[in-house]
């Protein structure tokens, strides 16, 4: 079982762009933050882009402003010829949150916008007034079996230099299967026609192509691995309120994992879903919707 419905595939939302560092991002800005209110800042990962909270900002709304970017060269942002690095990715959303003057900032974080996300927060943690995070790098791997097993053969294949970029770039392995994969319930036409969309002409594939060499095993690559254990540390001394919220199996947060982050994380509330893997926003949109309202009206 999954979470309840309904699941809608529309995304109702006035379009925003802005130039940042010579691309045009593309963001949702919706409502009001008030005098005394919060800014919820929506960051997605590899695969996705701000489609994946359509279902969630309805919740959020009567408390605050909601911003959602596309990462560059996802979604309906621009799809420049740059290396799509991590700290390339960060740099851009620094000048966003920058250039928009965003304050008093709740963080709603997934995947690699958690990798991002939780980097802005331990170095700016004055602008951050809570975390939200689910299936996200609250950890290094020190080895494949610290990665989900059921995806490492692939993950090593899309890591290797001869096999990466023909599965990635030219199957679209990543968008036709892995996406599908991480979502339980059977996402509807036009929901996935949503997803493939920004990524249906091969030449906009590097960054999905890009992002699962990012991804700290075994050390390497070296400054990503340091950017997620400075921040992790950094996390483990701070009482900014965290939501963590996960499901069975998970991928990357398993609950091994969420027992980690119970164990280690100051001020954190822990919050079982049901069942999903990577995407649990589109099986659960509506149950962390509700929880993060109920969660911030807690802040006093």
């Amino acid at each position: 079982m999954t979470g309840r419905g309904p699941f809608s595939a529309d995304y109702p939302f006035e379009p925003h762009f802005m130039d940042v560092g010579g691309a045009n991002m593309h963001y949702i800005d919706e409502g009001e933050s008030g005098e005394d209110g919060v800014t919820f800042l929506l960051l997605h990962g590899n695969s996705t882009w701000s489609y994946q909270y359509r279902n969630i900002i309805p919740h959020l709304l009567p408390l605050g402003r909601c911003v959602a970017p596309d990462l560059i060269g996802h979604g309906k942002s621009d799809k420049p010829d740059i290396d799509y690095r991590y700290l390339t990715h960060y740099g851009y959303v620094e000048k966003f949150i920058d250039q928009l003057g965003l304050k008093n900032i709740v963080l709603v974080l997934h995947d690699w916008g958690g990798g991002i996300g939780l980097n802005y927060a331990m170095s700016h943690e004055s602008n951050i007034r809570g975390i939200a995070l689910w299936e996200t790098f609250v950890r290094t791997f020190e080895s494949w079996d610290d990665w989900p097993q059921d995806l490492v053969e692939g993950f090593k294949a899309f890591r290797d230099k001869d096999t990466g970029w023909d599965l990635i770039v030219n199957k679209n392995v990543f968008m036709e299967e892995v996406l599908p994969y991480g979502i339980h319930r059977k996402l509807s036409k036009e929901e996935m026609d949503a997803y493939l969309e920004p990524h249906a002409d091969p030449k906009n594939r590097k960054m999905l192509y890009v992002w699962p060499q990012e991804l700290p095993i075994e050390g390497e690559p070296a400054d990503n691995a340091k950017v997620i254990d400075d921040y992790v540390a950094k996390l483990g001394q701070s009482q900014v309120p965290k939501i963590l919220f996960w499901a069975k199996p998970g991928a990357i947060v398993p609950e091994e994992t969420v027992r980690l982050c119970e164990e280690r994380f100051p001020n954190l509330e822990s919050v079982f879903l049901g069942e999903s893997g990577h995407y649990i926003a589109e099986d659960y949109p509506h149950e962390i919707g509700e929880k993060i309202v109920d969660w911030v009206k807690g802040f006093g």
